[in-house]
């Protein structure tokens, strides 16, 4: 199966949503999924996660601006987002391809600390 798992990552910082994603994305590349991972900056995790998986086999592409237009979010059979701008874009290539989608989002809004 071709995924393609999107996620917007911050230059420092570690989040469990996104840690999980990543880990997820990885676990399917290694049992024989074609997996891509885009994101917007490589994750600052992305290098602990080799201790648990070959992150060779998941192909990492940096897109600062999800760009749609160009192609390079087309074909795929499953979209799968992280966290919540992530799910917002999977959400919107799933749509515009016909093909499912899954939006992770597992931290809490800011206003839920207030």
């Amino acid at each position: 199966m071709k995924i393609l798992f999107s996620a917007l990552n911050a230059p420092r910082e570690h989040a469990g949503g996104r840690y999980h994603g990543l880990l997820m994305a990885c676990a399917l590349a290694e049992n024989g999924h074609d997996v891509t991972y885009a994101t917007n900056i490589k994750p600052s995790f992305y290098d602990d996660v080799s201790q648990y998986f070959n992150t060779k086999t998941l192909t990492l592409l940096i897109d600062k601006y999800f760009g749609y237009t160009d192609g390079l979010y087309k074909s795929f059979d499953l979209y799968f987002g992280l966290p919540t701008v992530g799910g917002d874009y999977a959400c919107n290539f799933g749509t515009w391809e016909n093909k499912p989608s899954v939006a992770l989002v597992l931290e809490s809004p800011l206003w839920v600390s207030k």
